[in-house]
């Protein structure tokens, strides 16, 4: 049935009209940075700005980096990958700061 037109619409609530007032993009971004903020995993080991880790893997040394909140190491995998240095990662990365939060870093 269709509403009929000499019927009024309804006038909206002062708190549906404040709610209506924020746009559907605002509501959406507001959201996803609350969650994204709560679901950040934490390292399994954290290098401050700066610090330098040597790790032993094999008969090889690799030194771990972190520079300005970017890690970085000293492998073939990591120097040669052509991919921006902050999409990088190798498995000593992986294994140095776990596999959860070297997955979201990237």
């Amino acid at each position: 049935a269709h509403p009929d037109p000499a019927e009024p619409e309804p006038t909206p609530t002062p708190s549906a009209a404040s709610s209506s007032a924020t746009p559907p993009s605002a509501e959406k971004h507001t959201s996803a940075a609350s969650v994204g903020a709560s679901s950040k995993p934490t390292p399994v080991n954290n290098l401050s700005d700066g610090d330098i880790h040597v790790l032993q893997s094999g008969t090889s040394q690799y030194k771990i980096k972190n520079a300005g909140g970017l890690y970085y190491c000293s492998c073939v995998a990591w120097r040669f990958s052509k991919k921006s240095v902050d999409a990088r990662s190798c498995k000593h990365l992986e294994g140095f700061l776990g596999k959860e939060y070297n997955d979201w870093r990237l």
